[in-house]
């Protein structure tokens, strides 16, 4: 089983678009386990509407915390 998750932030939120470029890799990703997660403040702020988000869990700042202490390790790329 894969353990891992990608918190989608900032204007990576637009990934959470169906027609984006990168949707169909997370739907991948997705289906092989993975967790995706998107701040939920940066996709309001961006005027996405959150029904777009299939399989992945809009979360706040506090969640956005507590996966910093649930995952062993995180990396950021920006």
């Amino acid at each position: 089983m894969i353990n891992d998750g990608i918190l989608l932030l900032e204007d990576g939120v637009f990934g959470i678009i169906p027609s984006a470029p990168c949707a169909k890799s997370l739907q991948s990703l997705i289906k092989q386990g993975v967790t995706v997660y998107a701040l939920i403040d940066d996709v309001k702020a961006r005027g996405i509407e959150a029904k777009s988000a299939v399989n992945i869990q809009l979360i706040d700042y506090d969640k956005f915390v507590q996966l910093t202490i649930d995952y062993r390790r995180v990396q950021s790329w920006y």
